[in-house]
């Protein structure tokens, strides 16, 4: 029986949307029949109640090299615009403040943020959109947040050097 992720307890199957193919992974013509499948078979733990996926997919294949960009998307690019006024505002965020995002993807909720000077620092799994993002002046680090990636940032300084902006060296 598969293990629960938080407190390893087995979790119980009670949905299944079957094999599917990852979001956003659109195939070229000669690629067609090649797909991937993944198991979303859906679990429920009975100690912690946590509802999960029986199967993990690994990241590395999900996200490494990813297809969609945020600012492609003009409601998401509204709403970073909107989200990060509001929060300047209630976080009185301003040049010694330090914006540091997890999921970052292109930088377009980062952006708005160093419009108004504010130090910021993006995290992104997916190598192809850390660069156009790094590209875009928006500094980006390439890698998966965890634990080890938090040590990391905070022994190797990132943050501070971010802060008094000279340049970042990308892990």
């Amino acid at each position: 029986m598969t293990p629960c992720r938080s407190c390893s307890a087995p979790i119980k199957r009670f949905f299944s949307l079957g094999r599917m193919p990852p979001v956003n992974a659109l195939l070229r013509k000669r690629d067609i029949g090649k797909e991937r499948y993944f198991d979303l078979s859906i679990g429920f733990c009975r100690e912690c109640f946590l509802v999960q996926l029986m199967k993990t997919v690994d990241p590395e294949k999900l996200f490494r090299n990813y297809l969609y960009f945020s600012s492609a998307t003009q409601s998401i690019i509204d709403h970073s615009k909107k989200t990060s006024d509001e929060l300047i505002r209630k976080f009185t965020l301003g040049k010694q403040s330090l914006v540091v995002e997890i999921g970052s993807n292109d930088g377009v909720h980062l952006q708005y943020y160093q419009k108004r000077g504010i130090p910021i620092l993006g995290i992104d799994p997916a190598r192809n959109i850390a660069k156009a993002a790094n590209a875009r002046g928006i500094p980006t680090i390439a890698t998966f947040f965890n634990l080890k990636t938090a040590g990391e940032l905070v022994r190797k300084k990132h943050l501070e050097t971010i802060k008094s902006r000279r340049p970042c060296q990308l892990p």
